[in-house]
Formats: structure tokens, C-alpha cells, sequence
């Protein structure tokens, strides 16, 4: 008798302990060049936050301009629909890619991140260019962000934070 409560103590201990752990989803990413928008592959089942930082990695970087404007800012299209690999953008031929913009395969439904900053040849798939300039993502899942127009010639880098459950 003596045995048995503490085995259910504990058991409803853990049990609780486990539904308030938060979890947390870190990375970097990049937009394409002038898009008013970009992707966090989100790996969380019940996103509730996001927390962006900007990164200038270059001087292809325009994150003032971007995210810290008064006419728009940037803000979280939606946490309760999560946009799936299909409304990614299709890897496209003689395109400019910095390091952490997210794309689909055309001939796939997967998704990838650049790591390697290159301009994509005339092949018009990523088959070629997938070991030498990008990493397949786990994610199926994403959280989109608009955010003002970068201006000409320019992107948004940042650092992400997502916590859920």
C-alpha cells in the first residue's frame, strides 16, 4: 500500500512537469532580394511566439529599412495557420541567393535553405547545386513574415526565435 502512492505521485509529477516545459526553435534566415516577405521553418507544434533580430551581413542588408520603419514594421501573417511547403517560392533559374533564404523544389515537395550565397545557373533545379549550396530542411511547416520592402538591391537578415508548445 505504502508503494503505490508514491508511484503515483510521481508519475502525476512528471506528467505535469512535462505539460510546461516551453519549446524553443532557433536559426537564421535570409529574404530574396526586394521580397516584402520571407519564411521561419517552424518545427513546433503550437507555435505562440516570435522574437526576430536583425543581422547586417552585408551590404546587401537592409533590415532598418525593413523591419524598423513607421509605416509598417514587420508582422506575423498568422501562429494558428502555419503556411506549408507549397506557398514557398520555386527555386528559380539565374536568381541571386543569400545565405539562409528558403526555397522549394519544384520537382520535390521539400524544402531547402541556401548556405552558401551563389547565383543560380540556367538548369532550373536545385539537383546540381544541392550538396555545394544547400541544406534540405526538416521543417513542413513555416511561419511567414511581411515586413516593408527592402529597397533596391537589398534583403532582410535575422535571427529567429519561435517558442511553443
Amino acid at each position: 500500500m505504502l508503494l503505490s502512492n508514491p508511484k503515483r505521485y510521481m508519475s502525476e509529477k512528471l506528467t505535469s512537469i512535462e505539460d510546461e516545459i516551453l519549446l524553443y526553435q532557433e536559426g537564421q534566415v535570409a529574404s530574396k532580394i526586394n521580397t516584402a516577405y520571407f519564411y521561419l521553418p517552424c518545427g513546433i507544434d503550437i507555435p505562440l511566439a516570435v522574437s526576430l533580430t536583425p543581422v547586417k551581413l552585408s551590404t546587401t542588408s537592409a533590415n532598418g529599412v525593413a523591419l524598423f520603419t513607421t509605416t509598417a514594421g514587420w508582422q506575423v501573417d498568422s501562429l494558428d495557420t502555419l503556411s506549408a511547403i507549397s506557398a514557398l517560392d520555386a527555386y528559380g533559374t539565374g536568381v541571386v541567393y543569400q545565405v539562409g533564404t528558403i526555397v522549394k523544389n519544384s520537382d520535390e515537395d521539400k524544402a531547402y535553405i541556401c548556405h552558401t550565397g551563389y547565383t543560380s545557373d540556367g538548369a532550373g533545379t536545385l539537383a546540381g547545386d544541392i550538396d555545394s549550396y544547400w541544406s534540405e530542411l526538416k521543417e513542413t511547416a513555416f511561419v511567414k513574415i511581411t515586413c516593408t520592402a527592402p529597397g533596391s538591391g537589398k534583403v532582410v537578415n535575422v535571427n529567429f526565435k519561435i517558442e511553443g508548445y
